[in-house]
């Protein structure tokens, strides 16, 4: 029946789909809306097929799935490709273009030399699926639509309000997970989407909207009670806050920001218990674990020189000498987990040269907001690449924490901001040359 329904969608849907974004005008408005639905729930259920699956693997793919997100994405992408000279003048080769090739070619090389090659197989269509996504954001993003965008993140976070509403105080369920498949997901989805509502907040921009937003992403992120993702909101808040400063707050952003504070301790205080349980009472094996892992990571990458393998840290764990070294979880068999800081996993898997590529994304990613942020004239393209800024520093700074960036969400939400970024910064090279 599942796949009775994909084949109706691939045959019908996106010929419509793409007729309807071809049209334009509100159409556009509605398609987009309906891809950041997509990315805001599990893929990985009742919105995919799974071409192979491997749903008992615990590495961070688990099969060749296509999604609804996928499908709009190609519907979107041949509505551009009909339009051509639009499409073609926009993907003009940069550093971008050339940073996301290399990023594939070295995810690519560690398919060849992998442990086992489906497994990297299957983490190398999820980095092709999202560069995709960067290519199609960096065709259609356009600097007019900065105020629709953050309406998007910010219908988001209210979307997910009334699930958290629903599963912790109706369900009782201590630690939410929305519509996403863990609590880390939500958590830093919530986090990317909520700190450009903040800046726009601040820089005047439908103040009172966005600060009921941005109040709601706070109360997501509480209720996930991820320690990590907490911390890295509260950053992002102070990342925002300072650049604000440089440019001088107006009373009005004064006064929002003394109701937002107050409001935000008030919430805080609330949910003092469960904050305080959580950071005084987390499972000390948890930090053990994590140490354990990243130290196996360390001599993975150290001993091969390609790493074992995209997406094959968990299969070494479980089938080789290494699990031996890990942490012992599994009752004196080897574990199977999945290393907890992005950097050591990838070093892990794809040796030094997927680490410098993955380096080189994080830092080209920060570098091109900054440069809109100091170069930009416009007081919205500043405050939004502020709150993108913000979004990527605290999400890359997860990084030592968790291997947020390779969940399916998350990396695909990167890649739309890493898209948006690039046309921002390329919009703004095509006025300075006029």
């Amino acid at each position: 029946m599942k796949y009775a329904l994909f084949s109706l969608a691939l045959n019908f849907g996106v010929p419509l789909l793409t007729a309807l974004y071809t049209i334009g005008g509100r159409f556009k408005i509605i398609i987009i809306f309906l891809f950041f639905i997509c990315l805001t729930n599990d893929l990985n259920s009742k919105l995919s097929i799974n071409i192979i699956s491997h749903e008992w693997y615990r590495g961070s793919s688990r099969g060749l799935e296509i999604t609804a997100l996928d499908l709009i994405i190609i519907s979107i992408l041949l509505s551009e490709l009909i339009q051509s000279k639009l499409f073609q003048a926009r993907l003009r080769i940069n550093w971008e273009s050339l940073l996301s090739s290399f990023c594939l070619i070295s995810a690519l090389l560690s398919t060849v030399f992998a442990q086992v090659p489906l497994y990297a197989i299957f983490s190398f269509w999820k980095y092709l699926r999202g560069f995709v996504i960067y290519l199609v954001f960096r065709s259609i993003f356009k600097e007019e639509h900065i105020k629709t965008y953050v309406f998007y993140f910010s219908l988001m976070i209210l979307y997910q309000t009334g699930f958290v509403l629903w599963q912790k105080y109706f369900l009782g369920i201590y630690r939410v997970v929305g519509t996403l498949p863990h609590m880390n997901s939500l958590a830093m989805l919530i986090n990317i989407y909520t700190l450009p509502a903040f800046s726009l907040a601040l820089s005047g921009f439908y103040p009172v909207f966005h600060t009921i937003c941005v109040l709601c992403g706070v109360f997501i992120v509480i209720s996930t009670a991820s320690r990590g993702a907490l911390v890295c909101l509260i950053l992002g808040f102070l990342i925002v806050f300072f650049f604000k400063l440089l440019w001088g707050i107006s009373v009005k952003s004064w006064l929002l920001l003394c109701v937002f504070s107050m409001v935000f301790l008030i919430g805080a205080y609330k949910s003092s218990d469960t904050l305080i349980d959580r950071f005084q009472n987390a499972p000390k094996e948890s930090g053990e674990t994590r140490h354990g892992f990243n130290d196996c990571a360390k001599l993975m990458g150290q001993n091969f020189v390609f790493g074992v393998g995209l997406n094959n840290f968990s299969y070494m764990m479980g089938h080789s000498k290494y699990g031996e070294k890990g942490p012992d979880l599994a009752n004196g068999d080897k574990d199977d987990g999945v290393a907890h800081h992005i950097y050591w996993l990838t070093f892990a898997e794809q040796g030094f040269l997927g680490l410098i590529a993955l380096v080189g994304l994080v830092l080209w990613s920060l570098l091109l907001a900054l440069g809109i942020i100091i170069r930009s004239k416009s007081e919205i393209n500043r405050a939004f690449a502020v709150g993108l800024f913000a979004s990527l520093f605290t999400l890359h700074f997860q990084g030592f924490l968790e291997w947020i960036l390779r969940q399916t969400n998350v990396w695909f939400l990167f890649c739309v901001i890493f898209g948006v970024l690039s046309s921002l910064s390329q919009e703004r090279k095509s006025v300075k040359n006029l």
